[in-house]
């Protein structure tokens, strides 16, 4: 009899174990399986985020450098400090979901910057070659964006802004 018992205690013992390992097993591949769709969705919110910030970059520099061929060749003198032409920006409000910052930076090459607010704090570039012009400005509010051809006397400005510059 006292076989008996030790046998039905152990098979117990037993089957708590197996069920302890089984839940670890499970709890396991369920923490696998949900940090791997986390990996996914962050990496595809990346492509995302890096595609509409590419296309922002693409228009406002086709935006510059079409104001820069219509009156890139027209004589300045007379014309210091005169905006010759002003374009509205149609940019999205968000990208990816987060607020972001545009400017021109030249330093010997033209190059436009966008920074976007996000937990990976990601910036985007997109040089413009063949512009032998100044760059100037920046803005944060693409609802209100503008680019601006200035001449001036020694060199034109390609200047982006919020209105009221």
């Amino acid at each position: 009899m006292n076989l008996f018992l030790m046998n039905i205690r152990n098979k117990g013992i037993s089957d708590y174990f197996s069920h302890i390992l089984a839940l670890a097993i499970a709890i396991i591949v369920l923490f696998l399986v949900a940090s791997t769709f986390h990996e996914y969705h962050i990496g595809l919110s990346s492509v995302h985020e890096e595609s509409e910030a590419n296309l922002v970059l693409e228009n406002i520099a086709s935006v510059s450098l079409k104001l820069h061929s219509e009156y890139g060749e027209s004589e300045s003198n007379g014309f210091n400090g005169t905006i010759l032409a002003k374009k509205k920006l149609d940019l999205p409000e968000k990208i990816g979901g987060n607020r972001y910052r545009v400017s021109f930076e030249d330093e010997g090459d033209a190059y436009i910057f966008l920074d976007i607010t996000s937990l990976r704090g990601e910036t985007y570039n997109k040089t413009l070659y063949g512009l032998d012009i100044d760059l100037e400005g920046s803005f944060q509010s693409p609802g209100d964006a503008l680019v601006e051809y200035v001449a001036h006397e020694d060199s034109d400005l390609i200047r982006i802004g919020e209105a009221g510059l």
